[in-house]
């Protein structure tokens, strides 16, 4: 297990997470408060409340490499309680093909965030169906 897995791991411990509906129940996720509270805004309006899964390079390398993010147990966390937008698969394409370069100069290029620009909006315009 690396160090990630067992900090998440750790935070995770005991967590009861509500499906999919959006927000996880009030005190179910201690660690997570910041999470829950900015998912109670949004929902509070009436809008549906996302996360965008955005990985550091080193993370992208950890994946392609080792086949699961470094912080597995936490992202399959969020995955159960919240609508989680996921471009990695394209940023991955995208680094086998091109290069870490290509995607990241100390933020996202124009190209990685077009990337994440059309997972974004193929979530939001998937959700319209929903």
């Amino acid at each position: 297990m690396s160090t990630y897995e067992a900090r998440f791991s750790a935070v995770c411990a005991g967590s009861e997470i509500s499906g999919r509906s959006g927000v996880a129940r009030a005190g179910r996720l201690p660690k997570y408060w910041v999470i829950q509270a900015f998912a109670r805004e949004v929902t509070a309006t009436g809008a549906e409340f996302r996360i965008l899964h955005l990985p550091l390079p080193t993370d992208l390398d950890l994946r392609r490499r080792l086949g699961r993010w470094p912080y597995q147990t936490f992202l399959t966390e969020l995955d159960a309680a919240y609508r989680v937008v996921h471009p990695e698969d394209r940023l991955l394409s995208e680094v086998e093909e091109s290069g870490l370069s290509a995607l990241y100069k100390g933020h996202f290029t124009a190209l990685g965030n077009r990337i994440i620009a059309e997972e974004l909006f193929r979530d939001l315009v998937g959700a319209q169906g929903d």
